[in-house]
């Protein structure tokens, strides 16, 4: 797989949206200079803690310990979505595993996964975005496997958190268990909103016995 992204990239290679150069759809210097990285909060109140961990007080809620986010989804974070999510730019994957790389700690014996996309937008984009990013993220760092299979689709667009969390109860079923079991696994995403699909994500895995469930995600809406 590895090989046929660099053929691919020497055939067709990426250009910068942001300054046209050539060999990456987010070039390093743009990244640093137009990807803001967002303050460390608790994902479900937005108080300020200690490496993105969610608060004492969340945590009688949240199956999630900790859930770093990148950015905000606004300007060249959300272009770079918009190419990856709807115009087949597979590449945008990769500058995205990198931000969410610089913002993670050291995660020592962590099983990377990814949370399913819907199976309809799998077939019409004809891959998980997800999948890519997480997939990227874990080269040469972590150990990456799937954990987990969506068999539901839920129409989120505009819905409270509280709808979400009705509609998401069920979404999802674990997959590969052996690797689950005493585990501690690191979910990615693209895109957060509320965070309840995350926190479905993760009770499914901690029903399966998952040590412990953390996620990171490129940015929040």
């Amino acid at each position: 797989m590895l090989l046929i992204r660099k053929i691919i990239s020497v055939i067709a290679p990426d250009n910068c949206i942001v300054c046209d150069d050539e060999g990456s759809l987010l070039c390093e210097a743009c990244a640093l200079s137009e990807i803001p990285f967002a303050a460390s909060t608790c994902y479900r109140c937005g108080q300020n803690t200690n490496n993105f961990e969610t608060c004492q007080k969340c945590r009688r809620a949240s199956p999630l310990s900790n859930v770093w986010v990148v950015t905000k989804y606004d300007s060249v974070a959300k272009d770079l979505i918009g190419e990856l999510k709807f115009d087949s730019r597979r590449g945008a994957a990769v500058p995205m595993a990198g931000l969410c790389c610089g913002i993670l700690p050291l995660l020592e014996g962590v099983i990377v996964t990814h949370l399913p996309t819907s199976p309809l937008h799998v077939r019409r984009r004809g891959y998980d975005q997800a999948k890519l990013i997480a997939r990227e993220l874990a080269l040469g760092k972590y150990h990456y496997a799937p954990l987990l299979r969506r068999i539901k689709k839920i129409h989120q667009i505009g819905a409270s958190k509280a709808t979400r969390q009705k509609h998401l109860a069920g979404a999802f079923i674990a997959i590969n268990k052996y690797l689950i079991k005493g585990s501690k696994i690191l979910l990615v995403d693209d895109v957060a909103t509320t965070g309840a699909s995350l926190e479905e994500a993760a009770r499914t895995l901690k029903r399966s016995g998952a040590k412990q469930v953390s996620a990171v995600v490129f940015a929040r809406t």
